[in-house]
């Protein structure tokens, strides 16, 4: 077996679940928990699955005997290391998959356990049915940070602790909601030490879509002011938008390039081009350290001054929320605040200052009938966008679109909650049949857009490759990715781990 934990003490553990055993992409949630609870006091350990795993995998997906193999070193890991607080950070889709890792903790140790994240915040009760000791919800640093402390302290009475579910003589007991930080300095920044970064930074090109980097997501904000019915974000950092210092964000930009050799920066902030001056701000810092980066969007708050500022600034491209081509759907289903016109003028101005524009799209909703649905993929014809994320809506408790589609499940059934599964044509609530296989439909049709644009604009591609070491790691790359998608793939029906 691997080492199981890379620093930190046994005492206090966040395990990351297996299901996210083949990702690229850490998880800021638990870099951010662990980074609190370490400037206050409380050492703790990361065990990422990839490490309870005896061999090196081959394919991108986890197969059986591997995920066999995880759980067992798991349950080893905690019988031997006898923690004393087990903490996981849940989506609603891995809910029974964090319920049986819970089991696994409760017949190898007397640990407390503590699940955070979205689906605590929706549903603060639920996992107290399925043996957790503490749900925390909303913004959970300082919360925990708090119950931790009531813990070591042989503490009993969990009332005085906002932002927490907990059970006192069998009974569940949600605590008032915690008012979010105001001041996001308060936060130390994520505790990048405790994961394996190097498997994080792998050449790979699906962070900034379409350019081979060693790239990483970043948060410069919390909160989003909007209100999207089927997004529960601002159900856990609120809707006022707080942001971290200059100083704080330039630290971090420089620890990432420094320390660990990052080249590009993802900003995942749910609306970081909202503020043009706090946009200023990232650009200052990234122009001064030379660092390329994209950020999430939306349509309606650029224009040619900031995309020129940008632009000069190393932003390659912007991931916009375009969801529907329908004016009636934007505004009646999603409540997303935008005109289709705002989307056809942001994607022309992305094209003219040289920034690659991604649209994101989905079907499905309540409602929407096969002629928005056409709507929605004749624009994104139209855009003709270099990139293309097209889902199935996935209605999740605690949002608005979980109400209007009338979706009453068990927690058994929350893995199909996820737009990859099929099985979510289950919560189908549009006026057409086979949603997901219509998708599918647009999906193959789009890729044909998205390769060609590629071609087309493979001298800036490489343009940019040039510029930076590890050229032979990335035509390595490139070549088994065309090799993977146009003949692996097609002859195996798996991928290979890219």
């Amino acid at each position: 077996m691997q080492k199981l934990i890379t620093q930190g003490n046994k005492e206090i553990l966040f395990i990351i679940p297996p299901s996210r055993f083949s990702t690229h992409r850490y998880n800021l949630a638990y870099l951010y928990l662990s980074s609190y609870l370490l400037s206050k006091g409380f050492d703790n350990s990361i065990i990422e699955p990839h490490k309870l795993l005896d061999k090196k995998y081959k394919y991108h997906d986890i197969n059986k005997a591997n995920l066999k193999i995880i759980l067992s070193n798991f349950a080893k890991l905690i019988k031997r290391s006898s923690p004393k607080v087990v903490c996981f950070n849940a989506f609603t889709h891995e809910f029974m998959e964090i319920a049986n890792l819970i089991k696994i903790v409760k017949e190898n140790s007397s640990a407390k356990i503590i699940v955070g994240g979205y689906h605590s915040t929706a549903m603060p009760s639920e996992f107290l049915d399925y043996g957790a000791d503490f749900s925390v919800f909303g913004e959970g640093e300082i919360t925990q940070y708090e119950l931790v402390k009531a813990i070591y302290n042989n503490e009993s009475d969990f009332s005085k602790i906002n932002g927490l579910g907990w059970i006192k003589n069998s009974k569940k007991i949600i605590n008032s909601l915690r008012v979010p930080t105001a001041n996001l300095d308060d936060f130390p920044s994520p505790a990048y030490n405790k994961i394996d970064m190097e498997r994080y930074l792998s050449i790979w090109d699906g962070t900034v879509r379409g350019f081979p980097l060693r790239a990483c997501d970043m948060y410069t904000t919390r909160g989003c002011p909007y209100n999207c019915s089927f997004c529960g974000c601002n159900a856990v950092f609120g809707r006022k938008l707080r942001y971290r210092s200059e100083q704080r964000i330039e630290e971090e930009v420089k620890l990432l390039k420094n320390k660990y050799g990052v080249e590009a920066i993802m900003f995942v902030d749910d609306t970081l081009t909202v503020n043009k001056n706090h946009l200023k701000v990232i650009c200052r810092i990234m122009k001064k350290h030379k660092m390329i980066w994209d950020c999430q969007a939306r349509v309606n708050t650029i224009d040619s001054e900031m995309l020129e500022l940008m632009t000069k600034s190393g932003c390659v491209q912007l991931c916009f929320g375009v969801e529907s081509g329908s004016q009636r759907v934007l505004d009646n289903i999603i409540n997303k605040g935008i005109k289709v016109g705002d989307t056809k003028r942001a994607f022309q101005l992305c094209k003219e200052h040289g920034i690659h524009p991604m649209a994101n799209f989905m079907i499905g909703l309540p409602t929407e009938t096969k002629a928005e649905m056409e709507q929605t993929f004749n624009l994104a014809k139209e855009i003709n966008a270099s990139y293309y994320f097209y889902s199935v809506v996935c209605p999740l408790p605690g949002t608005k679109l979980y109400t209007m589609a009338g979706i009453n499940i068990p927690p058994e059934q929350y893995y199909k909650l996820n737009w990859e599964n099929p099985q979510i044509e289950e919560f189908n609530r549009s006026e057409v049949k086979d949603v997901f296989e219509l998708r599918n439909k647009y999906y193959q049709e789009l890729n044909k857009t998205m390769f060609r644009n590629a071609f087309l604009d493979f001298p800036n591609y490489f343009s940019i490759w040039w510029k930076l070491p590890r050229k032979m790691r990335r035509i390595n790359y490139v070549v088994r990715k065309l090799y993977n998608y146009f003949i692996f793939k097609r002859f195996t029906g798996k991928s290979l781990r890219l």
